[in-house]
């Protein structure tokens, strides 16, 4: 996957913001007594930025595109997933369940 990042600058550019904004919202929640900590959901970031990128990369203006990027920067920080420590058991790989359909389909 490394080798794709190199050839592809969007996906570059949709990682730095991705990473910027859970920057932001960490320490928006830094102070806060919340149970889990929260990260930007990377689905919608990415659908949300494949939306904007033409009109980003269009726009001449360095102060309309900035206030386009706060306004993604603001609808993707609506998008956010707690990191959660699921206390499952974990599957255990058995013999009997080496082919692909024998698997739990949640994996």
């Amino acid at each position: 996957m490394l080798w794709q990042l190199r050839l592809n600058p969007v996906v570059c550019v949709i990682h730095d913001m991705i990473n910027a904004t859970n920057q932001r919202l960490a320490r928006k929640n830094k102070h806060k007594k919340l149970k889990y900590k929260y990260h930007i959901n990377e689905n919608m970031a990415i659908g949300l930025f494949k939306q904007q990128f033409v009109n980003l990369v269009m726009e001449e203006d360095n102060n309309k595109r900035r206030a386009l990027y706060d306004t993604l920067w603001a609808r993707m920080k609506r998008y956010t997933l707690p990191y959660r420590h699921l206390s499952g058991r974990p599957q255990k790989w058995n013999t009997s369940n080496k082919y692909k359909c024998n698997l739990n389909p949640s994996y």
